[in-house]
């Protein structure tokens, strides 16, 4: 028997830094973004110091962009 894996929403991102190896592909589901990204409004709704970081909508790239000083992964 022969699993065949079917990929439905899945964004697949190239690797875009000096660090990425050639070749290296990055890729996350849609739900896996909309999950992500509902954890941390949850968890920081409170927090005065991540104020700034919110809100994030969760569709579409934003994420990526208030993640890259690494503050909330802190």
């Amino acid at each position: 028997m022969q699993l065949i894996g079917k990929r439905e929403q899945l964004e697949i991102l190239r690797g875009t830094s000096e660090s990425s190896a050639e070749g290296t592909k990055h890729s996350y589901s849609e739900g896996e973004l909309v999950a992500f990204v509902d954890w941390i409004k949850t968890s920081l709704k409170d927090d005065e110091e991540f104020k700034a970081y919110l809100p994030i909508d969760s569709k579409g790239q934003e994420i990526f962009t208030k993640l890259k000083d690494g503050i909330i992964l802190w």
